[in-house]
């Protein structure tokens, strides 16, 4: 499965008559990091995805995986801006809990723990190899 994430932030943003910068603001981050999401030196936080769906007026499965440059998906359905905001509120709840809980294991610094961590960061690998490298994630990387 080819993944178009970078291509098609950068396509439906011009399609869109959006500059960097506008996206950057209405994602609230820098410009540099805009510029890194549409050269895949870099994405953006879940939240801040969903946001970028909503801005961009496409379903986050269709950013990733439609190639926008040959056209809409077949079966493209646009994201309300209320289930957007359930969903962003939910995951970002979802990603402090993540947060507090990997800060607390690598503090602990207990080898269990540290070994669970590995070992799901390598299934994550195993089963989702392209993402994994375009997001420069590797099984010699130590949690953190």
């Amino acid at each position: 499965m080819i993944i178009h994430f970078t291509q098609n932030i950068k396509h439906l943003r011009k399609l869109r008559g959006m500059t960097m910068k506008e996206v950057a603001k209405a994602l609230g981050v820098d410009y540099s990091s805009v510029v890194k999401y549409e050269h895949g030196k870099s994405y953006p936080k879940v939240e801040n995805l969903l946001l970028l769906g909503e801005i961009l007026d496409v379903n986050l499965h269709d950013l990733f995986y439609h190639d926008f440059t040959t056209g809409p998906p077949p079966t493209a359905t646009p994201n309300t801006s209320e289930d957007q905001s359930t969903l962003i509120r939910v995951i970002a709840d979802l990603q402090r809990e993540i947060d507090e809980l990997r800060t607390d294991i690598i503090e602990r610094d207990d080898p269990e723990d540290i070994a669970l961590i590995k070992a799901e960061r390598d299934r994550f690998i195993k089963d989702n190899p392209e993402l994994a490298q375009q997001l420069g994630i590797s099984s010699d990387q130590e949690p953190t």
